[in-house]
């Protein structure tokens, strides 16, 4: 069986959900038209977009690798076509073609080191917040005795 014969279609409209953080993992996405935002929520809701992903990109290949919950949530930024290729046949895909099983994992490594590049820069911002904060509440906290 060909690729494009284990492929189906998915439309989602704007704002729809696709699958949330936590879900089984059971297939990859190709975006064929529109976009979509990968993201997550902290505990108090807050939300932080990972990716914006657009035609020709991929997404969900992770869950399948290895076969955990979502890490992260999928939502239509307008209407949206995507191509899915379930579980079983990604399986049978990377092993048939070891060349675009290669090429997943070199697409994971980048959006891993984006990822990284990330939390780096979302850290070091936070502890020059923190630390300003620090700085600010050690000068109010300074008394004055005449």
């Amino acid at each position: 069986m060909t690729l494009k014969n284990r492929l189906s279609y998915v439309q989602l409209q704007p704002d729809q959900l696709l699958f949330q953080e936590g879900d089984a993992g059971d297939a990859l996405y190709l975006v064929v038209r529109g976009r979509i935002k990968i993201f997550t929520r902290n505990a108090l809701g807050e939300v932080t977009v990972l990716q914006h992903l657009g035609p020709g990109a991929h997404f969900g290949e992770m869950a399948l690798i290895d076969q955990r919950p979502r890490s992260a949530s999928a939502m239509a930024i307008d209407e949206l076509t995507l191509l899915v290729l379930k579980r079983e046949d990604f399986q049978s895909v990377m092993v048939q073609h070891p060349a675009l099983a290669l090429a997943v994992m070199q697409d994971m490594a980048t959006k891993l080191r984006a990822t990284t590049a990330y939390v780096h820069k979302t850290n070091q911002s936070t502890a020059t917040t923190v630390h300003a904060e620090a700085g600010n509440v050690q000068q109010q906290g300074r008394v004055f005795i005449s």
